[in-house]
C-alpha cells in the first residue's frame, strides 16, 4: 500500500506546489536572460558591427554576467515567494538546474574565456538566487 502524499491544510499536495515554485523561479530567470539578450546584447552587437558567432568584447561578457545575476536574484525571489513554508530550501532546489546549465556553459566557453570570468559566470547567478530568496524572506512579507 502506497503512503498518502503530504498535503497542506486545505488538502492540496505539497510536492506539486514545491515543484511549481521551483519551476516558476527557473522560468522567470530564463525569461529574463532571453529578454536581456534580445533587448541589450543583440543591439549592442549590431552597433559594434560584430556577429554573434565572433568573439565578443569583455564588456559584453560582463553584461551577460550582470543580467544573469539579476535573473538569479529575481528567480530566487519568485521561488521563495511561491514556497512560504520553506523558502530557502526551495531556492536551494532552484540552484540545481541553474548550476547544471552554468556548468554546461562553462564546459563550452572555458577554453576561450579568462578564469575569473568563468568563475563569475558560474557563481554570481547562483549567489544571486540565494540573495533573492533571502530578500523575499526579509522584505517580501505582505
Amino acid at each position: 500500500m502506497m503512503p498518502k502524499p503530504s498535503r497542506d491544510r486545505s488538502g492540496r499536495p505539497l510536492l506539486l506546489f514545491s515543484l511549481l515554485a521551483v519551476f516558476s523561479g527557473w522560468i522567470t530567470a530564463v525569461a529574463i536572460v532571453v529578454l536581456a539578450r534580445a533587448m541589450v546584447e543583440y543591439p549592442l552587437l549590431q552597433i559594434s558591427g560584430l556577429q554573434a558567432a565572433q568573439a565578443v568584447s569583455v564588456t559584453v561578457l560582463w553584461i551577460r554576467i550582470g543580467y544573469g545575476t539579476v535573473a538569479g536574484v529575481i528567480g530566487g525571489f519568485v521561488t521563495a515567494r511561491l514556497a512560504p513554508r520553506a523558502p530557502l530550501r526551495h531556492v536551494l532546489a532552484l540552484l540545481v538546474p541553474m548550476a547544471g546549465v552554468a556548468g554546461l556553459y562553462l564546459l563550452v566557453t572555458a577554453p576561450t574565456q579568462p578564469p575569473l570570468r568563468n568563475a563569475a559566470a558560474f557563481a554570481l547567478p547562483l549567489l544571486g538566487a540565494l540573495l533573492g530568496g533571502w530578500l523575499q524572506g526579509r522584505f517580501g512579507e505582505g
